[in-house]
């Protein structure tokens, strides 16, 4: 029994006709990802399509929950290296049956978790990560919100949700410490790439497109709407909900990052 995590990079078929160079940067960035550097999981990447998985027995609650955090925490990864350049994903997480072996001459990979999230993963029109609930019995970690009868959508986004129930309303000493330890960088970037999200909600010319990254959004406004919502009303910008002075810098260091 392997924890299992399925990713489908989006518009992959329309990105390698029109931007080959691009399709480069993406492999680059996927080499470059956590993941390779964790012994625990391996790594197997074909076409549009990620497969990662655990490679131990988790005999305890504590595996268990350190196996499926590690493996949302991977497409928390992608989402952050990716989705700035406007590319997205949806991914989904299983824990079952799945074989890994390297023969003579091939690969063969195959399984009842592999086979489980390649047809969950068809029917979500939403981007992100989503989640079985096997898979997620030990996931203590992220918030997640009921998606459908068999899956959970992961909210990943942490500063942001963590910025949403922390500092609603806060006082000035508040806003210091979020300066001081680095939080409004970290914020500043969750709120530009939801930003980059809602510009695909709005303007994408596919309504079937649009309504994954609308869904994405309302998810989001389900269970954190501030300063979500706050954000669409003015464009995005941060002077409704926290002191102007330092925020130009900050916002500006998150676009040419």
């Amino acid at each position: 029994m392997k924890y299992l995590v399925y990713i489908d990079i989006l518009g992959f078929s329309n990105l390698v006709k029109e931007n080959p160079e691009k399709v480069g940067w993406l492999y680059k960035t996927i080499n470059e990802l956590n993941v390779h550097d964790h012994r625990a999981f391996k790594v197997i990447i074909f076409s549009d399509t990620i497969l990662v998985y655990s490679d131990f027995s988790c005999t305890t609650p504590d595996n268990h929950q350190y196996a499926s955090m590690f493996a949302i925490e991977f497409t928390q990864d992608l989402f952050y290296r990716i989705a700035k350049e406007d590319l997205f994903f949806r991914a989904v997480i299983d824990y079952g049956d799945f074989t890994h072996e390297t023969l003579s001459r091939c690969e063969k990979f195959y399984g009842n978790a592999l086979i489980n999230c390649y047809n969950l993963e068809k029917e979500i029109n939403c981007i992100g990560t989503f989640i079985t609930h096997e898979a997620a019995k030990h996931q203590t970690i992220f918030p997640m919100l009921a998606f459908s009868n068999s899956l959970y959508f992961v909210y990943f986004q942490q500063n942001y949700y963590r910025f949403s129930k922390e500092y609603n309303h806060p006082d000035a000493q508040h806003w210091n410490i979020l300066y001081q330890n680095d939080g409004a960088h970290y914020i500043a970037r969750d709120m530009y790439l939801l930003k980059k999200v809602f510009k695909q909600a709005r303007n994408n010319l596919n309504p079937r497109i649009r309504e994954k990254f609308i869904q994405y959004l309302e998810y989001h406004r389900m269970k954190f709407p501030w300063p979500l919502n706050v954000w669409e009303k003015n464009g995005f910008g941060m002077n409704k909900i926290m002191p102007s002075d330092k925020w130009a810098n900050v916002y500006r260091e998150i676009i040419h990052d």
